[in-house]
């Protein structure tokens, strides 16, 4: 079954793409190609609080449930930080 789910991230953009270029099968622009998961990124504007502006993409996995929850995963340990 198809399933689309979307992630906002602060993650600024180009971290973005360079980890979804080393792990997609090919790529458009900002939509990647992973197995059977369509990943589109889709900047967004900042989010600006005071003199601090904090970087906003839109992450949207498209395809089959398991493997759009594999990539989420994938993609969630991978920007994980624990005490760093």
């Amino acid at each position: 079954m198809e399933q689309v789910k979307t992630i906002n991230s602060g993650i600024h953009i180009k971290y973005l793409r360079d980890y979804f270029s080393g792990i997609a099968d090919h790529q458009s622009g900002d939509d990647y190609f992973c197995g059977q998961v369509l990943i589109r990124l889709l900047p967004l504007d900042d989010q600006v609080h005071g003199t601090i502006a904090l970087p906003r993409t839109e992450i949207v996995f498209s395809g089959t449930a398991d493997d759009v929850e594999r990539q989420i995963y994938k993609y969630r340990m991978a920007f994980l930080s624990a005490g760093g």
